[in-house]
């Protein structure tokens, strides 16, 4: 299954806060991130791939799973593409308000 990846909207205002996991022996992986509504509190399952660009890291770029119109959708599951072959995605930007580390487990 493919992602159908819709043009970059403007930016929607939402704002999160990045969470990164637990430091390892050899340093913090940059992967495994995992972002949460600012406002909410509530973790957004939706983001496939995060980038957050170091020269402006108020600011990060998510694709996200997108409704029928586009949108991006935080809470639900995904629209299958009209061909049924993918999943409709969009790009969004979003405002960091904040970045913490995970505790450890275990």
């Amino acid at each position: 299954m493919t992602a159908d990846v819709l043009p970059d909207p403007p930016p929607h205002g939402d704002r999160v806060i990045i969470e990164w996991p637990p430091p390892r022996e050899h340093g913090m992986p940059g992967w495994g991130v995992s972002l949460f509504d600012a406002d909410t509190g509530k973790q957004i399952m939706t983001a496939l791939r995060v980038t957050i660009d170091p020269q402006d890291v108020i600011k990060a770029i998510a694709t996200v799973f997108a409704d029928e119109d586009g949108n991006p959708v935080y809470d639900r599951e995904p629209v299958i593409t009209e061909d049924g072959t993918g999943i409709r995605m969009v790009n969004v930007e979003l405002t960091v308000t904040g970045m913490r580390i995970a505790e450890a487990t275990g």
